[in-house]
């Protein structure tokens, strides 16, 4: 049997990987973020003569959102037929494999000995009506574009130090991501959802909680992006403060808030203990070229 690939629209992909990825618009995403994820890439649909089979973006080395479509089910089969090509098209020796669904993490382990590196999950809970006050020495406030170069520092700071410092922090990517959702939540005049932490003393910026509400977003759900606090201001309730703030400063328009955690980043209790529930889980590996 013939299997085939045609590189797809953007917007055309992301419509199908909606659908049979089984992720939950309502709960997980809203349609300009699933837009997002998957600008920039190169889509591909999988064809079995002239049927969609399944589907994948590929750019560079990074393989990404993969999904399958019914009526066939041969997963093992398909991610045989995706990992050919993507060898076959890679000049990399090592192809890395983002947001792949857990269910698919025996086969890429089992069967095509891929490196599991990390699982990531999102957590939602209801907004609500909390008094909170900043710990002592400190104050909140609301990001502006004057803030926008102590908050890239502070969350590089805060990524070299912490769980993520298992991989190296990237400040370029940390800029753009933290201008993207400058932009975004300015569009739905919803930053101040947003808390900076800063202190008493010296005016610097302590804590990083950067929120809102993308557009279109389904429900008016909000997203926590960011949460970081530099090194130097740990353990003195700073994340936990502020990220109640914001849950606050968000119930007045938005139902639910959400956010992504790395799975075993000692981050999930704290989001636990102020009440936010797990939901899915997507991982990445490293398959090495055979």
């Amino acid at each position: 049997m013939e299997y085939n690939f045609i590189k797809i629209d953007q917007n055309k992909y992301a419509i199908y990987y909606a659908v049979y990825a089984k992720a939950d618009l309502i709960a997980e995403f809203d349609w300009n973020e699933m837009l997002e994820n998957v600008s920039g890439r190169n889509c591909f649909f999988v064809l079995k003569e002239k049927t969609i089979i399944g589907g994948f973006t590929l750019t560079n080395n990074e393989l990404c959102y993969v999904f399958i479509s019914p009526p066939f089910s041969d997963k093992n089969l398909l991610w045989k037929n995706i990992l050919e090509y993507a060898a076959n098209n890679c000049e990399e020796n090592k192809i890395i494999l983002k947001f792949i669904p857990e269910e698919d993490k025996t086969i890429l382990v089992d069967v095509f000995n891929a490196t599991l590196i990390n699982t990531e999950r999102r957590m939602f809970r209801p907004t609500d009506k909390i008094s909170v006050e900043p710990p002592k020495n400190y104050y909140f406030t609301i990001p502006d574009d004057n803030d926008k170069n102590e908050i890239i520092q502070a969350v590089y700071e805060a990524h070299s130090a912490g769980y993520t410092s298992k991989r190296e922090a990237d400040k370029k990517e940390i800029e753009q991501a933290i201008s993207r959702r400058f932009v975004s939540f300015t569009l739905t005049n919803t930053l101040y959802m947003s808390t900076l932490v800063k202190s008493n003393v010296n005016n610097e910026i302590a804590g990083v909680c950067i929120a809102g509400i993308y557009p279109d977003s389904a429900n008016n759900f909000s997203t926590i992006h960011q949460v970081s606090v530099r090194p130097k201001y740990r353990r003195q309730g700073i994340a936990e403060a502020m990220m109640l703030n914001s849950i606050d400063k968000a119930n007045s328009i938005s139902p639910v808030i959400t956010l992504g955690v790395m799975v075993g980043n000692p981050a999930e209790y704290l989001y636990s203990k102020i009440g936010f529930l797990g939901g899915t889980k997507y991982s990445e590996f490293h398959y090495d070229k055979v």
